[in-house]
């Protein structure tokens, strides 16, 4: 899916059958940030503006450290894309047939049916980890989802396929599961050195309720991106 925004929903019907993904329309930051977030994920985010503001830069900085890896193309009047492609954003000129060839041989491509399927969020959360008769200690939880977690680390990484337990202290409640080690991973981007772990026995409940509360987050860190990360409450 390509999620296309304009806020008067301009260009849309001449570019809604230029390929052959479903290309979605939406008129809000409130309708695109509950698009981006769907289960399904979209291969590409088209943003139309009459001008690059700081609003919307805001939002955009936003997204891509939420979605690093989501491309975003800006759709821009001609005497506006020279500053934006400046500042590093991918432009498109407001002009139809440029949209429709970029559609075609740029964005299109993109389509990738292995794009990760849980929605993930970082937040400053502790766990306490233990791996029977080798290790109990606590890690400082940089992301988490309702299928796993990433846990900081410089020095100790547990072999892959060590199993164990852990309890990662939330905001009013303390989520309890076993896991599974899935690997090491160096220092890359804005996350540390540590590893990986996969949850193995949460219920269905406990995975829906986690994915409520990261998707809620990310929500609000891509509407209100200046105001701080929230600790995860079940309470929202």
């Amino acid at each position: 899916m390509i999620i296309y925004y304009s806020h008067t929903g301009q260009m849309f019907n001449a570019i809604k059958d230029a390929t052959e993904i479903e290309i979605r329309a939406v008129k809000t930051k409130e309708e695109l940030a509950s698009s981006i977030l769907e289960g399904i994920h979209p291969v590409s985010v088209l943003i139309n503006l009459d001008e690059l503001n700081d609003e919307w830069e805001a939002f955009l900085s936003s997204l891509k450290k939420t979605f690093p890896f989501l491309p975003v193309y800006l759709i821009l009047p001609q005497v506006s894309m020279g500053k934006a492609r400046e500042k590093g954003y991918n432009a498109i000129s407001l002009n139809e047939q440029a949209l429709t060839e970029a559609l075609r041989t740029e964005i299109a491509p993109l389509h990738d049916m292995n794009r990760r399927k849980h929605h993930r969020f970082d937040w400053p959360l502790m766990g306490r980890l233990e791996i029977p008769g080798e290790l109990k200690r606590s890690f400082k939880v940089r992301m988490i989802s309702s299928t796993g977690a990433f846990l900081e680390s410089d020095t100790i990484f547990p072999e892959p396929e060590k199993r164990g337990t852990i309890n990662i202290k939330l905001h009013d409640f303390y989520l309890l599961s076993g896991f599974k080690i899935v690997g090491k991973r160096d220092k890359s981007g804005e996350l540390p050195a540590g590893f990986g772990i996969e949850f193995t026995d949460l219920t269905p409940t406990s995975r829906s309720i986690i994915e409520e509360i990261v998707e809620d987050e990310l929500m609000h860190s891509l509407l209100i991106p200046d105001e701080p990360s929230r600790p995860p409450s079940i309470a929202r």
